[in-house]
């Protein structure tokens, strides 16, 4: 219409020629983003934003936004089925943690991530992270923070749970630890 573009919709492929579609569409409150991909590790790795990441399926959902004169981006980016592999950043947290097994797995083999939930909010080069959350069969974890600088700078705060943490505490309740993780 004019000299903008209404609608936008792209089917590709990407690294690996795993497929991926776009579509931003005009709403009442903005626009509307959705990205759907399946290697959403390697997809990522091409962007230039996880290069360590492999497999699994992306899916982001985004509303744009206006605040006075800025514009913006809010929504909520969900990954299944992920593996971090080489994550030397991970790996120093859980080392410092005294998680050295889980640290090893995200030096060498990597983590595997069943299901990734990160609501998020990009104003001003800046995205805003809000009760993301990542859970695996080695680990589970929780964050919240800012990502700046094309993600060259982070400010994140969060928590990291090892399944076997888990798995102990629950099998120290007695009846319900029978339940859940089985009895001897």
């Amino acid at each position: 219409q004019g000299d903008h573009v209404r609608q936008l919709n792209v089917f590709g492929q990407g690294p690996g020629d795993a497929p991926f579609t776009l579509t931003i569409e005009p709403t009442q409150a903005g626009r509307r983003l959705v990205l759907a991909a399946e290697q959403a590790g390697e997809l990522a790795s091409g962007l230039g934003m996880m290069q360590t990441a492999q497999g699994g399926r992306l899916s982001i959902q985004a509303t744009s936004f206006e605040r006075g004169e800025e514009l913006g981006l809010a929504g909520i980016l969900e990954m299944t089925d992920i593996r971090l592999k080489e994550a030397p950043v991970l790996a120093r947290m859980l080392g410092l943690g005294s998680l050295s097994g889980v640290a090893d797995l995200a030096r060498n083999r990597g983590i595997n991530f069943t299901d990734v939930q990160v609501p998020f909010e990009l104003n001003n080069g800046v995205v805003r992270v809000t009760n993301a959350s990542a859970y695996g069969p080695a680990m589970g974890l929780t964050a919240d923070g800012e990502f700046l600088d094309s993600f060259e700078r982070a400010d994140i705060r969060g928590v990291i749970v090892p399944s076997y943490t888990i798995n102990s505490a629950l099998g120290k309740v007695p009846v319900l630890g029978n339940l859940l993780i089985g009895g001897e």
